[in-house]
């Protein structure tokens, strides 16, 4: 993506930002629909944390840099179930976190599950879309226990 659409004064509102966040939108509707098919039976092997969340892994942070795009991105999500199949239930709609790989790995790296789940609980939360993980994690998690190397 070119650098004024991640980083510009209008950057969430060019074409190439929109192309992204769409991308974005249809990670999340691949997570819900996962969901759902749990939820109606289709996979009888899987089955669901009472707490689960998704997660979107970017290979780049400019999603996250900027307030409102989490949002966008859930909202579009949204409204592309409703096209791609009605038979995902509100309920199916967990929340989804967007990170970029470079905070993944950070997290991966320093702590363990329990506490990695805490963070992406966390971070998908609309009022926390957008903070960078190390900061998250000691807001979430501050119990943390950090893996050996």
């Amino acid at each position: 993506m070119p650098y004024v659409a991640k980083f510009g004064e209008d950057a969430g509102n060019t074409h190439e930002a929109r192309l992204g966040i769409e991308k974005i939108a249809r990670g999340i509707l691949q997570i819900w629909r996962f969901v759902s098919h749990v939820r109606r039976g289709f996979l009888p092997t899987e089955q669901l944390h009472q707490d689960v969340a998704g997660l979107v892994v970017t290979l780049d942070p400019w999603i996250t840099m900027a307030r409102g795009r989490h949002k966008n991105a859930m909202d579009l999500a949204i409204n592309f179930a409703a096209e791609a199949d009605p038979n995902i239930a509100e309920a199916d709609r967990v929340p989804v976190a967007i990170c970029s790989i470079e905070d993944l790995e950070w997290a991966t790296a320093r702590i363990d599950f329990t506490a990695f789940a805490k963070l992406v609980e966390g971070a998908s939360k609309h009022d926390r879309s957008g903070w960078h993980w190390p900061g998250l994690l000691n807001d979430v998690a501050q119990d943390a226990q950090p893996v050996k190397r």
